[in-house]
């Protein structure tokens, strides 16, 4: 599964936690886990987008907002 969501992820520029966490059909947390071990060895970068409104109301769960991309070297 690890290789999955790594390939999941560099087939896109970036893609939330909760897109990923749908895709594979588990709960966000449990990909977060995932994801975490791409990040540790520096395979995987994590940033967060603004909410897609533009304001700053924190009314977007952190899922949605919680994105990653695939390091490019």
């Amino acid at each position: 599964m690890l290789v999955k969501v790594r390939d999941c992820i560099a087939s896109r520029e970036s893609i939330s936690l909760s897109d990923l966490a749908l895709h594979f059909n588990v709960q966000s947390s449990a990909m977060q886990g995932i994801v975490e071990v791409w990040i540790r060895k520096g395979k995987v970068k994590k940033f967060s987008r603004q909410p897609g409104c533009g304001s700053s109301c924190n009314q977007c769960s952190t899922d949605s907002t919680e994105m990653y991309s695939l390091v490019k070297v």
